[in-house]
């Protein structure tokens, strides 16, 4: 199997009694396995363009998206062709 680490965005902090921490950076995981089949998972994330670029370049098999609409998006927004 292969990973590649895609962009995602998100907002990553955490109110700690005020301050502001940061969690790390919002990433997704392209895999793609020994016999081809390719799996785009865009980890927590808002709808970016980048997915479409993902989509033209590895063409996933399965693409895993964060359907809820509070700060990912809702089941009208991913992007398609």
């Amino acid at each position: 199997m292969r990973a590649t680490m895609t962009k995602a965005e998100h907002s990553s902090t955490y109110d700690d009694g005020g301050t502001l921490v940061s969690l790390g950076e919002a990433i997704g995981y392209l895999l793609r396995m020994e016999n081809g089949f390719t799996i785009y998972h865009t980890g927590d994330t808002a709808v970016t363009y980048d997915m479409l670029i993902v989509g033209d370049l590895y063409q996933p098999d399965l693409t895993i998206l964060p359907i809820g609409d509070y700060f990912t998006m809702d089941p009208r927004q991913p992007p398609t062709r």
